[in-house]
C-alpha cells in the first residue's frame, strides 16, 4: 500500500507538457520544423539544467535559491528539471521538495512569452504552482494549497486546450480535500479527471484517477 501510494504521489507530478495545436486541419511543414527545433532547445536547456542542479542542490535546501540566483540561469529547461527533481524527493523530505518547487516557480514566472510560446510558458508555470500546490498540502497548508491550485486554475483556463492539465491539477486537489472535509467534491474531481484521461487514451493517469475515485 505505502509503495502504490508513493507512485500515486509522483504520478500527479509528472513532467509532461502538453503544447497544444490550434489548427486542427494537420500541421503545415513549417509547423513540424519549428516544433522541431523547439524541441532541440528544450533538449539543449534540459541537459544544461541537469549539469547545474547536480552543484546547485547541495547542503540545505535554504542554500539552493542563491546558488541558483547566481548561476544566472532562468530557462525552462531549468523550471522542468528541477520540478522533475523535486518530485522524486517530494515524500522522502516534503519540505525540501516544497522549497525546490518554489524555486522553479519563481523562475517560471520571470520567463517572457516573448522567449517561448505563450501557451508553453503559462502550462509551466499552472504546472510549478500544481506541484506547489501539492507540497503545501502535505506538510498540512491546505490555505496556501487551495490559493497555488486556483492560481494554477486560471492560468491554464488562458490556454486553447486546457483540459489535460485541469485534470492532473483537479487530482491534487482531490488529494487534500479529502483531508479538509470536501470528500463528495474529492470524489466528483476524480470522477471528472478520470472522464478527461479516458479521452486522451491516458491509460496509467485513467486508473490512478479511478483509485482517487475509490
Amino acid at each position: 500500500m505505502e509503495n502504490e501510494l508513493e507512485d500515486f504521489a509522483e504520478a500527479l507530478r509528472d513532467p509532461l507538457v502538453w503544447v497544444p495545436q490550434r489548427n486542427a486541419t494537420g500541421p503545415k511543414p513549417e509547423r513540424i520544423a519549428a516544433l522541431a527545433t523547439f524541441k532541440k532547445r528544450l533538449d539543449d536547456e534540459d541537459a544544461a539544467a541537469s549539469e547545474l542542479l547536480d552543484s546547485v542542490l547541495k547542503g540545505p535546501s535554504a542554500w539552493w535559491g542563491n546558488s541558483l540566483r547566481k548561476s544566472g540561469s532562468r530557462t525552462a529547461g531549468t523550471v522542468r528539471q528541477l520540478l522533475a527533481r523535486m518530485r522524486a524527493v517530494s515524500t522522502r523530505v516534503p519540505a525540501d521538495a516544497l522549497a525546490g518547487v518554489s524555486l522553479a516557480l519563481e523562475i517560471a514566472d520571470s520567463l517572457g512569452v516573448t522567449d517561448y510560446p505563450s501557451d508553453f510558458v503559462i502550462t509551466l508555470r499552472a504546472q510549478a504552482l500544481r506541484d506547489q500546490a501539492w507540497g503545501f498540502s502535505v506538510m498540512g497548508r491546505y490555505r496556501e494549497a487551495t490559493a497555488a491550485a486556483d492560481r494554477a486554475e486560471r492560468l491554464l483556463l488562458q490556454t486553447p486546450i486546457p483540459d489535460y492539465e485541469l485534470a492532473r491539477l483537479n487530482l491534487v486537489r482531490a488529494g487534500f480535500y479529502r483531508w479538509t472535509d470536501r470528500v463528495d467534491e474529492a470524489i466528483a474531481l476524480s470522477r471528472k479527471s478520470a472522464e478527461v484521461f479516458e479521452r486522451f487514451g491516458d491509460r496509467r493517469m485513467l486508473v490512478i484517477a479511478r483509485i482517487s475515485e475509490g
